[in-house]
């Protein structure tokens, strides 16, 4: 008995002294650094969804810039079209993918397919957009009470 009980607490000993220590917690610098990292992986979509997150204070000071700048390193849109992005506006001509990046992923998409036209209603909480071959056509907003 005597011998089971010392291999099992020898066992438990050794385990203890092969336990890996706990990381060291990167500073604000090396955070940002890596995030910088994370974000040029990412695509366009994941980027809009990234820069659309409702953060704390500090993660919107801290991020939401690396976020900006990375989007328009890729130059995908114009500064007019990046305006009405920051400010959560659309309008007519602008492309399908603004609006995603704008308002975020529509709560359904009914689309009707017509000779060379693809024709796509877009439901969103705040109204309805209407796309031809990916480019905004019409913008209706819901009828509220």
């Amino acid at each position: 008995m005597k011998m089971l009980f010392a291999l099992f607490a020898a066992a438990l000993l050794g385990g203890c002294a092969t336990r890996q220590p706990e990381p060291v917690p990167l500073t604000p610098d090396e955070q940002e650094q890596a995030y910088k990292l994370d974000v040029a992986k990412m695509s366009i979509p994941e980027l809009c969804r990234e820069y659309r997150s409702q953060g704390s204070a500090t993660y919107r000071a801290r991020f939401k810039k690396v976020v900006s700048d990375e989007i328009m390193k890729r130059n995908v849109w114009s500064e007019m079209e990046w305006d009405l992005i920051q400010r959560r506006r659309i309008s007519i001509g602008v492309s399908e993918k603004l609006v995603r990046c704008s308002w975020g992923e529509p709560a359904s998409v009914d689309t009707k397919t017509a000779s060379h036209e693809v024709i796509k209603k877009m439901v969103y909480s705040n109204g309805y957009v209407y796309t031809n071959n990916g480019i905004v056509m019409a913008i209706q907003p819901s009828s509220g009470y």
